[in-house]
């Protein structure tokens, strides 16, 4: 199936509006990644060991 060499302007567009959508989320996801840093998740760490002595 050919996307870019089809002449159907429909097919066109709908690829140009999914391609946009997923730049335009991306760059959103990039944007507030920088303006909201995660926390720092203490989880999966491993137990301290006291300090002996």
């Amino acid at each position: 199936m050919k996307c870019w060499g089809s002449k159907d302007p429909s097919l066109r567009e709908i690829i140009c509006f999914s391609l946009c959508c997923c730049g335009a989320t991306f760059a959103l996801q990039v944007v507030f990644n920088l303006l909201i840093p995660d926390h720092i998740a203490d989880a999966f760490s491993p137990p301290r060991v006291p300090p002996s002595g």
